[in-house]
């Protein structure tokens, strides 16, 4: 296990919601990382489950986005490759699907049109 400093274990401690008390921790290095830990993997599953609500088809996806036409988004996918669409992390090739992160395509857009 990492040893902690005294600072780093204050800081992780008032982070978690433990305070000092009497010029001691009242946690120790372990109970920190167990809870670091539950805390992280909370982090984790609720990420999984925002990512899996975000997920389209291309159908979909061209229904819900009223903004982009069936052919725009097409072009913009065909190109992705070069318009570093695949690079952003928006693109899941799925075998023959392609599915599509809303979230993180918009970011894409976004940084990459409002240049």
């Amino acid at each position: 296990m990492n040893d902690f400093t005294k600072e780093e274990l204050q800081w992780i401690s008032n982070t978690l919601g433990y305070y000092e008390g009497d010029g001691g921790l009242n946690i120790d290095e372990h109970d920190i990382c167990e809870s670091v830990h539950s805390k992280l993997q909370s982090m984790i599953d609720n990420y999984k489950e925002s990512i899996m609500d975000d997920l389209y088809t291309f159908k979909q996806f061209v229904k819900e986005q009223k903004i982009f036409s069936e052919a725009a988004l097409r072009n913009i996918l065909f190109l992705r490759d070069k318009n570093g669409l695949q690079q952003s992390g928006a693109i899941i090739n799925y075998g023959k699907k392609i599915l599509i992160h809303k979230t993180t395509f918009f970011n894409w857009f976004t940084e990459t049109y409002s240049k």
